[in-house]
């Protein structure tokens, strides 16, 4: 075999072996670190969202990704839209939290938004969306708040259907 051989060999045998190893390292994640995630919101109001008895008002939706969900289903309302409500709560919820964001919710309206995390080493592979409405009127049975499992993909498009004092549904 001459050397111009040998060479045409050796790259025909790298060359694929090379292709496998980094194929199988980016299917398995090894391929680098964390990877960030992406969940795009669709917020759906009901015309008479945050009715105080005489008309339809803006509301606030705080979203939390989560690593657990107890606490958030435990806590006071307060607690999820000021932090100084309830700090040494509010610091032992923050451990089960990789985002957070607040959004401001109109009557009627359908709004989009993006909530970005990157999951560390330490992250649960089951995470959670929780949402929770800051109502006028508290409905009955902690309807003010529902969870959702995410799913385990990079990108996720989820609707958020918010009644008049309710967060009604949480769909894909």
């Amino acid at each position: 075999m001459n050397t111009r051989s040998k060479k045409s060999f050796i790259l025909w045998l790298v060359v694929p072996v090379l292709v496998v190893t980094l194929a199988g390292c980016s299917l398995l994640g090894m391929g680098g670190g964390p990877k960030e995630r992406t969940i795009e919101l669709s917020f759906t109001a009901a015309e008479s969202l945050n009715f105080d008895g005489t008309n339809s008002n803006a509301a606030q939706v705080a979203v939390f990704v989560l690593g657990a969900t107890d606490r958030f289903l435990g806590g006071k309302v307060e607690t999820f839209f000021d932090a100084d409500f309830d700090q040494t709560y509010y610091a032992e919820f923050a451990a089960d939290t990789l985002g957070a964001r607040i959004f401001t919710v109109r009557p009627g309206q359908t709004e989009t938004q993006i909530i970005r995390f990157t999951p560390g080493p330490d992250t649960p592979k089951r995470l959670y969306l929780g949402v929770i409405g800051d109502f006028f009127r508290r409905p009955e049975n902690g309807r003010e708040r529902a969870v959702y499992a995410l799913r385990n993909k990079s990108s996720e498009r989820v609707t958020i259907n918010i009644g008049e004092n309710s967060i009604e549904s949480i769909t894909r």
